[in-house]
């Protein structure tokens, strides 16, 4: 018998979830809700539920209405989905488009910044290059000439490797290739006298913020966070500066020869 039952359930349930004979149920029951509630719920005799049932449902009601009505629905829903699906096609293909393109320019904004970083080490290992055959012919020079004081002052310059940044070519070249951020930064860490800077003691440093707050577009202070944070990444990579355990950043020796060229311009 418990089988049977819930054979019958299932068979119901499955029939309940056919378009047409859930949309006249679902009419049925919205025509008749009162009628209905009153023969559940109702507290009185049960001679009295099916009178009020009689007295307030018809013909009508219980068959022709939930038949017309939820036939009608059952054909119309498919048109229904569609015409949704219709509705929200262009704000959607619009979503993507710019989901799109807003990648799109991330990635094309990292390429360009790939792009300067090796140009500026490209410049670098340039001037490091010319250099070091400018201290190789006057090596050779001075061997020509027999001059051991000279050959020696020479060795002592190559070994300290001042030759790579002193004639000021990389200089100005790592200076060509850093952004406003980057400038700004080696500037406020420059003029620091004691200590150093986090990225937030640098949002909060007045100078550096009206600096870089003049000369970029759409400026606003998650935007100051984020250029910040990519600065300095910039700069650590190009050994400008260094970070220490407390996450304050200071200038190195190439950082203050770089300060020292902006402040002479």
């Amino acid at each position: 018998m418990t089988e049977f039952l819930k054979d019958l359930a299932k068979a119901w349930d499955d029939r309940i979830r056919s378009p047409f004979l859930g949309s006249v149920a679902i009419v049925f029951v919205i025509y008749n809700w009162k009628p209905l509630f009153y023969l559940v719920f109702a507290e009185v005799k049960v001679t009295e539920k099916f009178k009020f049932f009689d007295e307030n449902t018809d013909e009508c009601s219980l068959f022709w209405w939930p038949l017309l009505v939820g036939v009608g629905l059952a054909f119309a829903a498919p048109w229904l989905k569609l015409f949704g699906a219709w509705l929200a096609r262009s704000p959607s293909s619009r979503l993507k488009r710019m989901q799109g393109d807003s990648s799109r320019e991330h990635r094309i904004e990292e390429f360009k910044k790939s792009a300067e970083e090796e140009s500026a080490k490209a410049a670098l290992e340039d001037a490091r290059e010319k250099r070091q055959i400018a201290a190789a012919r006057r090596k050779q020079e001075a061997e020509e000439l027999d001059d051991d004081q000279l050959i020696e002052e020479l060795e002592t310059e190559r070994e300290r490797g001042t030759t790579s940044l002193t004639d000021g070519g990389p200089i100005n070249a790592l200076i060509s290739q850093m952004s406003q951020f980057e400038t700004a930064i080696i500037k406020a860490l420059g003029e620091k006298e004691q200590g150093g800077l986090d990225a937030s003691d640098l949002v909060r440093t007045e100078s550096y913020v009206e600096s870089v707050a003049s000369s970029t577009p759409n400026f606003t202070s998650i935007r100051l966070g984020v250029e910040t944070q990519s600065a300095l990444a910039d700069l650590k990579r190009k050994r400008l500066i260094s970070e220490g355990f407390s996450g304050d950043f200071t200038l190195t020796k190439q950082g203050y020869e770089v300060f020292d060229k902006l402040n002479a311009k």
